[in-house]
């Protein structure tokens, strides 16, 4: 195993260990429940379509691994492909969820072009700190987070939550410093 792999490794460990009793499904329900609360005064199912829709596809295109990883690599090296294949795969995925839930998953464009631009743009502003070495240790910590991904998802082998490994690219540069 070279010293790149270790880092990689060490890295989701690190996360796995520190970070998991965090549990980072916990805020998608929690805001979920809020803003559902907040907006039709319950956070039982009788919210109406339009909202349903709304919070369904926010959180749905928001918290994808996709999105963080897309972003980053966005602001850091100004390659948007990972974000090209996401609005695809959105793209579909809206279609089916509008036709039962309604206009609001239209309106979800708004925050999701909120996070994905406000990652995007921090990400550019961390360019100026991180060197070349850090960029690969958080790309191929990325690219096993993808490795996942398809495991999880399009192979349907195992199923990985992705999303709770994300914080794995905060160690990353962390750990090539």
């Amino acid at each position: 195993m070279n010293r790149e792999s270790a880092h990689c490794a060490g890295c989701i460990n690190c996360w796995r260990a520190s970070g998991r009793g965090v549990g980072t499904r916990k805020p998608r329900t929690i805001t979920r429940n809020l803003v559902g609360k907040r907006l039709t005064g319950s956070s039982e199912g009788s919210s109406s379509r339009f909202v349903r829709g709304f919070l369904s596809a926010s959180l749905l295109f928001c918290t994808g691994s996709m999105a963080v990883l897309g972003s980053i690599c966005d602001g850091l090296r100004g390659d948007y492909l990972t974000l090209s294949i996401k609005s695809v795969l959105n793209g579909f995925i809206s279609i089916a969820f509008a036709s039962t839930l309604g206009i609001g998953v239209a309106f979800s464009a708004l925050p999701v072009f909120a996070y994905q631009g406000s990652t995007s743009l921090l990400a550019t502003q961390l360019n100026s700190i991180m060197s070349n070495s850090m960029m690969n240790e958080m790309t191929a910590t990325g690219g096993i987070l993808f490795i996942g991904i398809g495991i999880s998802s399009l192979l349907e082998i195992n199923i990985i939550r992705v999303g709770s490994f994300l914080l794995a690219l905060v160690f990353a540069p962390l750990i090539s410093y």
